[in-house]
């Protein structure tokens, strides 16, 4: 099956906030043949919580099969499936500028002398 075949489902679950949690997350997807196109992991509302975001590919029973294989692990606590068409999807970029300060601080004060001097 291709890529293009497939739809995409995200799936977003509650974990454990202990280490090893991602790593049995991502075995369990790869093992079973499942490849994750995304991931995404941040804290949680609760403390000692951590909130897991998996975008993969696969048709609909798969994907149910993949939530119930993740449902089981123990560190899970919550796990729920999305279709692409019921998420909302944003990409966000950090850019890092640097300049000199003390040289535009010199344009300045240039402009507001030629102009005090007309």
């Amino acid at each position: 099956m291709r890529v293009i075949d497939l739809e995409k489902f995200v799936l977003r679950m509650v974990v454990d906030n202990s280490r090893g949690v991602l790593a049995r997350i991502a075995t369990l997807v790869a093992r079973k043949g499942y490849n994750i196109a995304s991931i995404c992991v941040g804290k949680h509302l609760e403390e000692g919580e951590a909130s897991v975001v998996l975008t993969i590919y696969g048709n609909e029973d798969e994907v149910q099969g993949a939530k119930s294989m993740l449902g089981k692990l123990v560190n899970v606590i919550s796990i729920s499936m999305h279709r692409k068409s019921e998420v909302s999807e944003r990409e966000h970029c950090l850019v890092k500028a640097e300049g000199k300060k003390a040289d535009a601080e010199k344009k300045t004060e240039k402009k507001t002398e030629k102009k005090a001097d007309k």
